[in-house]
């Protein structure tokens, strides 16, 4: 790794560090290269702490294995807070209420809050059948915004290959058509 110090008096404190990856640091032990793609590549515990030490800013780490990244607002490691180690995984969008509570806060007019809720609600597949009643209750609602949200949840759900009934299965067409719409595709018949 080369590290240049240049004067750039637009950034307000005359000098920084600029990194420049050079062959020889993606080959050492600060980095993997990212499997299939030669475009990826990923860091070791090291570089973390390393970014931590020297204080570099404007880095963002997550866990490789995070699959189906379902948290809001969650800005990767805090490599930089004062805990270490840190957290190294999000918090599950869902803690902190019931699916009850959730399903209500989709009618929240705070575009925020409905946002998550919308994702706490996918992260409670296994709460499913607890919560495709209180959504089929929502088809109704006088709100288009609350009924497309439902249509949308009850997609997902089914891609998930959760058994939303021929109600949700409905509404999880519904969310295709208005997709494809949006898209300018005619619905698939």
């Amino acid at each position: 790794m080369r590290f240049d110090y240049t004067n750039r008096p637009s950034l307000g404190k005359g000098l920084y560090e600029h990194l420049v990856l050079c062959e020889e640091s993606v080959k050492s032990d600060l980095f993997n290269l990212g499997g299939r793609s030669r475009s990826r590549f990923f860091c070791t515990l090291r570089f973390v702490e390393m970014a931590r030490q020297r204080r570099w800013t404007n880095l963002h780490f997550k866990p490789i294995n995070l699959v189906k990244p379902r948290y809001t607002r969650w800005l990767g490691v805090d490599y930089l807070g004062e805990r270490w180690p840190p957290q190294w995984y999000p918090e599950r969008a869902s803690l902190g209420q019931s699916p009850e509570e959730w399903v209500a806060q989709l009618r929240d007019p705070d575009i925020g809050r409905s946002y998550d809720a919308r994702i706490a609600i996918l992260d409670l597949t296994s709460e499913a059948a607890r919560i495709v009643p209180l959504l089929e209750n929502l088809l109704d609602d006088e709100d288009e915004m609350v009924r497309r949200e439902v249509d949308l949840l009850f997609s997902a759900y089914l891609k998930e290959g959760i058994d939303v009934g021929p109600t949700g299965e409905a509404a999880a067409r519904r969310h295709e058509a208005f997709f494809q719409s949006t898209l300018g595709k005619p619905a698939a018949s």
